[in-house]
């Protein structure tokens, strides 16, 4: 397997390994720095800590702009794109509290997100996205990541250690469909359930199977999510302080509310009948 040089911007047919240190040493001194990157779902496809010299730093893969350097942490990368999309991360707080995930938590949006590539202990975790991944192979006793895009990723973790994250993204992904397709079906939006379809459970050849312990409670915890996001992004654009109230209390006194009132707020029946099946003939 040829290793394409790291300086080079185009990323087309290339293999980047960094499992090599001294290989990975002199890539790190032709890359540029750009601390202005914003981490994008649709385009990041790593964000690596990485050491140069006596300094840590952030190695990034973009789709589109290739591989360069910056002084930003991982922590503060991933933390603006939650920030971004903070109603989902408050989805993901329910798909994980059904999922019993504690542990190595990927961020889910949909078809989009991120996988960590090690535990929170340490100096800062990476971040791998698996939107444009189309292959996971073994290589040696590491993990060979392949992109749309025909990039190769070599990267020092075990193949089985890679697969079970992403494994867990995507059952975090089939929950989500199921809780958008509870919050349609138990609140009348709609009268079809939408077409989700899991990619990554696709690229993986994997059928995640969630459990749900009780849609009702699930669409409970859905109808929770979303007026404690709205309200804290409320306070948080500056009305909080016109009024004298504090996210957190106000946060924990919904989650509160809604944890003794849920079954009240949720609808006795559904506000359409349920479609049947065509008999088999």
């Amino acid at each position: 397997m040829t290793i394409a040089h790291f300086s080079s911007r185009r990323l087309m047919d290339c293999t980047i390994d960094l499992r090599k240190q001294e290989v990975l040493a002199d890539a790190l001194a032709n890359w540029v720095y750009h601390d202005e990157y914003v981490m994008k779902l649709d385009t990041t496809l790593l964000i690596y800590p990485v050491t140069k010299g006596d300094q840590k730093v952030t190695l990034i893969l973009d789709r589109h702009l290739g591989p360069f350097l910056s002084h930003q942490a991982t922590s503060t990368l991933i933390k603006a794109v939650i920030e971004r999309h903070w109603l989902t991360f408050q989805h993901m707080r329910i798909a994980h509290q059904f999922a019993g995930q504690h542990h190595y938590v990927p961020y889910v949006f949909g078809q989009y997100g991120f996988v960590p590539t090690a535990g929170p202990t340490g100096y800062q975790a990476g971040w791998l996205g698996f939107y444009h991944i189309t292959s996971l192979q073994s290589f040696e006793s590491d993990a060979l990541l392949v992109f749309d895009n025909h990039l190769k990723l070599l990267l020092p973790m075990s193949h089985y250690f890679l697969h079970s994250r992403l494994v867990e993204a995507a059952t975090i992904g089939e929950l989500q469909k199921e809780y958008q397709a509870s919050l349609i079906e138990y609140g009348g939006f709609n009268k079809q359930r939408p077409k989700l379809e899991n990619k990554l459970a696709h690229t993986l050849h994997c059928w995640p199977e969630v459990q749900l312990k009780n849609p009702r409670e699930l669409y409970s915890f859905g109808m929770e999510a979303m007026m404690t996001a709205a309200i804290e992004t409320y306070l948080m654009e500056g009305y909080g302080d016109q009024l004298g109230l504090e996210v957190e209390t106000l946060a924990a006194d919904i989650r509160a509310f809604i944890a003794a009132r849920g079954a009240d707020i949720m609808p006795k029946n559904r506000h359409f009948p349920t479609a049947k099946k065509p008999a088999d003939k």
